[in-house]
C-alpha cells in the first residue's frame, strides 16, 4: 500500500507540474516584458513543486499566507524581482 500511495503522489505531482508549465508560459508572456525571465525551475520552486521545495517538509499555511505568496509571485513575474 505504501508503494501505491507513493506512486499516486508522484503521479499527482507530475500532473501539477504539467499544469504549472502552462501557467508559467501564460504568466511569463503576460507580465515579463523587458525583465529577466523567470525560469521554469525557479517558478516551480516558488509554488512548491520544484526540486528545492521537495526537499523541505510541508508546513501549515494559512489562506492569508497563501494569498500573499500568490501576490508576490505575480509581482515577481510582473516586475522581474521579488517582493517577499
Amino acid at each position: 500500500m505504501e508503494d501505491t500511495a507513493r506512486w499516486e503522489h508522484e503521479e499527482n505531482r507530475e500532473r501539477y507540474r504539467q499544469q504549472a508549465f502552462i501557467s508559467w508560459q501564460l504568466l511569463s508572456s503576460m507580465f515579463n516584458g523587458d525583465a529577466e525571465p523567470l525560469t521554469f525551475g525557479d517558478y516551480l520552486n516558488m509554488i512548491g513543486l520544484g526540486e528545492k521545495a521537495a526537499a523541505h517538509q510541508e508546513e501549515d499555511v494559512t489562506p492569508e499566507q497563501a494569498i500573499e505568496k500568490a501576490k508576490s509571485i505575480l509581482m515577481l513575474l510582473k516586475d522581474g524581482e521579488s517582493h517577499d
